[in-house]
């Protein structure tokens, strides 16, 4: 997301610097490293100690914008510590409701029909996140972290339904801001209609995007059809991997425990892939966005399964989702309309 809309301030002639972590295995690019990638003691130590280290480099800035509360290395880091230099010696500061943040695990659960809760503390969790039978997310000690971070800047921007709802009545809550794609890096691929087409699913969090349900329908998908498509489960890559791989499908799904489509659908229709993800009506009409061509899916295989039949049924069709996805894509996630609608809400305040 932050290198999208870093890509759309520099276009509009803004200085930016964005610090950031490796993600796990995603690796992203950054121009200020707060981690680097490993599990061994030496690497925690590191990562413990290289934020403090490198935080003079992350104060007096014109903005300061965090995309999640918990960051750096969560639950047993010195947040408070961390961040009080950061909303003191920057002019202004701004939190992005984007991620799986303790408002997200208690306020927007509570109003969500599903969600991803239970399955990642199935299949994703560590055992170091938990607290008994509780996700760190779910602890009240999480939730005034939360909410004196949250309480601290200058404003909160969410950028889907599910984070907007998560910190609704907040004080501190400004209009939600779509993510951004940056189309100029992502070119339109050409489709084949004679062959049989590639469905791909990534393998990211297995429990929070519902990866068991994407299974289960590609196993009924080979049982019931066999040969009538080429299914593909890629195992966790880096982010330039996955990219790599998304490149030669025709479908893919990307998650199936969301109220809303997140990058990884975004950059999919951008590719001009047809996307099925979470999209429930509640997504788009926060943005006053037109009827978005993602096909919602469910945490249920067989809505997976019936939404793959009927795109393969209607080749026109298919082709049709294709134009429009991309479509969509310059019309609401234009990285340069979304980096002054940034703009405007920091100067706003």
């Amino acid at each position: 997301m932050h290198n999208n809309l870093r890509d759309g301030l520099l276009t509009l002639g803004h200085q930016v610097q964005l610090a950031a972590g490796t993600d796990g295995f995603k690796n992203f690019p950054n121009d200020i490293a707060l981690e680097i990638p490993g599990k061994n003691l030496k690497t925690r130590i590191y990562n413990y100690v290289t934020p403090f280290l490198r935080i003079y480099r992350l104060i007096n800035y014109d903005v300061m914008q965090t995309i999640n509360p918990f960051f750096p290395n969560g639950r047993f880091f010195p947040l408070k510590t961390f961040y009080c230099p950061l909303l003191f010696f920057n002019k202004k500061s701004f939190l992005v409701a984007a991620g799986s943040d303790a408002f997200f695990w208690k306020n927007s659960k509570a109003i969500m029909r599903y969600g991803p809760f239970e399955d990642f503390k199935k299949y994703d969790a560590r055992k170091a996140s938990m607290v008994g039978r509780k996700y760190y997310m779910e602890t009240e000690s999480a939730y005034e972290y939360n909410a004196w971070l949250s309480n601290g800047v200058n404003g909160i921007i969410p950028v889907m339904w599910e984070y907007k709802v998560g910190y609704k009545n907040h004080i501190k809550l400004r209009d939600p801001i779509p993510l951004p794609i940056n189309l100029e890096k992502i070119p339109e691929p050409k489709f084949d209609y004679r062959r049989k087409l590639n469905v791909f699913h990534g393998v990211t969090r297995y429990g929070f995007k519902g990866t068991r349900h994407i299974e289960k329908a590609f196993n009924k998908l080979e049982k019931s059809y066999p040969g009538r498509f080429n299914l593909i489960i890629s195992p966790r890559s880096s982010y330039s991997e996955y990219l790599r791989i998304l490149e030669d499908a025709d479908i893919l799904i990307d998650q199936v425990n969301s109220y809303s489509p997140g990058m990884n659908a975004l950059i999919g229709l951008a590719m001009g892939k047809v996307v099925l993800s979470g999209n429930e009506s509640e997504a788009g009409a926060i943005f006053g966005a037109s009827k978005s061509p993602i096909l919602n899916v469910t945490p249920n295989h067989q809505s997976i399964v019936d939404t793959v039949i009927n795109v393969d049924s209607d080749r026109k069709k298919f082709d049709e989702l294709r134009r429009e996805g991309r479509e969509y894509i310059r019309r609401y996630h234009n990285h340069i309309d979304i980096a002054a609608k940034y703009v405007s809400a920091w100067s706003a305040e």
